[in-house]
């Protein structure tokens, strides 16, 4: 599994573009990826999206960044290394959204699978499991990362939000949901609740 993380100018890939990618790779966690671009010609910018990536105008139209193209090939490279490319994440399907947009925008020869593994749904599983109750949002199990990571037994992912730690953050909780272990040693020092340990 290739656990990903985006940070948008926006929510919408038709207007707004992928600004950063970070990514590890669940079986060989040292393998990880990170990369900004600038700003796609033409996109948009959201100043709440703005808000939650802390990247300032001037930074996401450096012209010295490299393209959203480029980062989108570097990353298929990447992944290229990889045996089980199917992505993981938190809210997951956005970002996969953003990806198809862009790899048919530029016409880029790679396939990003729809099928996904999220943090919320296992989260949810294991809330069911124990019978608590779930923080509830119009009537849906509100399960943001926040909630996942403490739940894991991690601290509140820090703002502004980075593409690389937030990756990381939510491979460590696909690791204690899933085997009730530790995975990066960023994270060694924050104890696993015994609820996850098997």
């Amino acid at each position: 599994m290739i656990v990903l993380d985006a940070e948008m100018s926006g929510l919408d890939p038709k207007i707004h573009s992928i600004l950063s990618i970070g990514a590890v790779d669940f079986s060989k966690p040292e393998r990880q990826f990170y990369m900004e671009a600038k700003l796609r010609n033409n996109a948009q910018i959201d100043p709440e999206a703005m808000e939650v990536n802390g990247f300032t105008t001037k930074e996401v139209k450096d012209k010295n960044k490299p393209t959203e193209k480029e980062m989108i090939l570097k990353l298929c490279k990447w992944m290229d290394d990889t045996k089980d490319r199917t992505i993981g994440g938190h809210n997951v399907q956005n970002d996969i959204k953003f990806l198809k947009y862009a790899i048919a925008l530029y016409q880029i020869d790679y396939k990003i699978n729809s099928r996904a593994v999220d943090t919320y749904a296992l989260t949810y599983e294991s809330y069911l499991k124990r019978k608590l109750k779930f923080p509830m949002k119009d009537n849906i199990a509100d399960l943001k990362s926040d909630v996942v990571f403490k739940y894991c037994g991690l601290k509140q992912e820090p703002h502004p939000h980075n593409a690389l730690t937030g990756a990381k953050m939510e491979a460590e909780a696909f690791s204690r949901l899933i085997y009730g272990k530790n995975l990066l040693k960023d994270f060694k020092n924050f104890k696993i609740p015994r609820y996850l340990i098997q």
